[in-house]
């Protein structure tokens, strides 16, 4: 049976559940959050071809203390003993154990090598923080089963399935009403037993920074495919542009622009033409610059 919140506070009120220090913003839906001390066990493995229990085998870890401003990295596979800063006593009745703030394994997440399912992760992958930059993943848990999960559907359609104690930081109505913006870390449980006020969502979920991927060539200038994507001509590399900045910028990523004679808005991008497939009945799109030149294949309007 897991216990829910209210019976985890009774029985650290009856003293059934012993916790010191104990911050009562550390209870979650059905657990209790600890953290982590300044003390770690490092293991030396190289140092023995096994570990065996019955033998004295002292130097086989080390005790490392860590001041408080200094970081302690744990490296993507490496395993160490970590303590809590939370004591912990519990009757002999009861039982706890530590979980992860789960997703549904099918859920897509962005990395660095692109797009990977949660199931697929595993340590060492480099996935994104809140700020857009490449984060390490430390550690990926076995499956959960049995855990009591809730659908999360954004306002622009995207949904998730996540746990009752999977944390999000949202801005809720009360913040924005005081022109705070401040964001406050909450769990899906709590986001569902507090989702609306009145008629309006209470809980907005502040949008991640710009991805940062590591530097790589590219077929077609992003800018300049973007240009081409919003005003193009999509059967020809042409785009109808009244802006010089804009054209300017398409000039600066090292295409030739080209103003049509019998279009006065409209430039050719790249200098040249385009021709048709008879059988696909796809047009095919030649930029040709200094530094780039590829094809893009254009199919009912989509970039394929």
């Amino acid at each position: 049976m897991v216990l829910s919140d209210r019976t985890i506070a009774r029985y650290l009120e009856e003293g059934r559940i012993e916790i010191e220090p104990y911050d009562e913003s550390l209870l979650q839906p059905s657990s209790v959050d600890v953290r982590v001390d300044r003390f770690f066990r490092v293991f030396h493995n190289s140092r023995y071809p096994y570990i065996d229990v019955r033998e004295e085998q002292e130097d086989l870890t080390e005790l490392v203390e860590v001041d408080d401003d200094t970081p302690f990295v744990l490296h993507p596979g490496e395993f160490v003993l970590g303590s809590t800063l939370e004591r912990i006593r519990l009757p002999d009745d009861l039982v706890a154990r530590l979980e992860g703030k789960a997703l549904a394994l099918d859920t897509l997440v962005p990395t660095t090598q692109g797009w990977k399912t949660m199931g697929d992760l595993r340590a060492g992958d480099l996935v994104f923080d809140e700020d857009g930059f490449p984060a390490v993943v430390l550690a990926a848990t076995p499956p959960m089963t049995g855990r009591p999960c809730f659908e999360i559907r954004f306002s622009d359609g995207t949904a998730v399935v996540t746990d009752v104690d999977h944390q999000w930081r949202t801005i809720a109505k009360r913040d924005r009403r005081r022109g705070l913006r401040v964001d406050r870390i909450v769990t899906t449980g709590e986001i569902a037993e507090t989702l609306r006020v009145g008629d309006e969502v209470n809980h907005h979920v502040p949008l991640a920074g710009a991805v940062w991927y590591p530097e790589r060539d590219l077929p077609i200038d992003p800018y300049v495919l973007g240009v081409w994507l919003g005003d193009g001509t999509t059967t020809k590399a042409e785009i109808t542009c009244a802006d010089d900045e804009i054209l300017a910028e398409v000039a600066a990523a090292g295409y030739e622009v080209a103003r049509q004679r019998t279009r006065p808005l409209v430039y050719r991008v790249g200098g040249t033409g385009h021709t048709r497939c008879a059988t696909t009945r796809s047009a095919r799109l030649c930029f040709k610059a200094s530094r780039i030149q590829t094809a893009t294949s254009i199919a009912s309007g989509a970039v394929i």
